[in-house]
């Protein structure tokens, strides 16, 4: 068996380079999400306006995805009480616990505070988004690190495998 040490030849990385490394990563995971987001509202009439927030720190890096929409709120995130009265050949544009789009039927009859009809079902839609992304958001943070660390002579260019025998 045959072992060998790889030692940088620096004697000390730039975070720096870490950091921004780390950041675009965020970057692009964030404007995918976003993507997804806007996917969910693919055949309304009135889309959401949705934005991407930068909360990053010193100490973090933190991106998200938001919108002020009323309505958005209501349909991701469900209603105990629905107040709208809806024709008898609706069908949602949205499915529960799936980010796609489809063209709905019907629509509303009428609307009144009088009425306390079942709620409308959550879906989900954050759940299903970080669902898909979280696993590829840590492999694309894992493979900048990889890639900033070879960059600045830390690991070697290219990976082998030691074989024994």
């Amino acid at each position: 068996m045959k072992v060998e040490f790889l030692v940088p030849d620096k004697k000390y990385l730039n975070p720096d380079g870490f950091i921004k490394a780390v950041t675009s990563a965020v970057d692009s995971m964030a404007e995918a999400a976003l993507i997804d987001f806007q996917v969910t509202t693919r055949t309304w009439t009135n889309k959401p306006l949705f934005e991407l927030s930068d909360k990053s720190t010193k100490k973090r890096i933190e991106k998200i995805v938001c919108t002020y929409s009323r309505i958005y709120r209501y349909v991701a995130l469900g209603t105990s009480v629905r107040r709208a009265v809806m024709s008898k050949n609706f069908r949602a544009k949205t499915v529960v616990e799936s980010i796609r789009s489809r063209v709905g039927k019907g629509g509303m009859v009428f609307f009144s505070r009088k009425i306390s009809l079942p709620g409308i079902k959550a879906r989900n839609f954050h759940k299903v988004i970080a669902k898909k992304w979280t696993p590829k958001y840590y492999k694309a943070i894992q493979k900048a690190i990889m890639i900033e660390a070879r960059r600045q002579g830390a690991l070697p260019p290219k990976v082998t495998t030691i074989t024994t025998k």
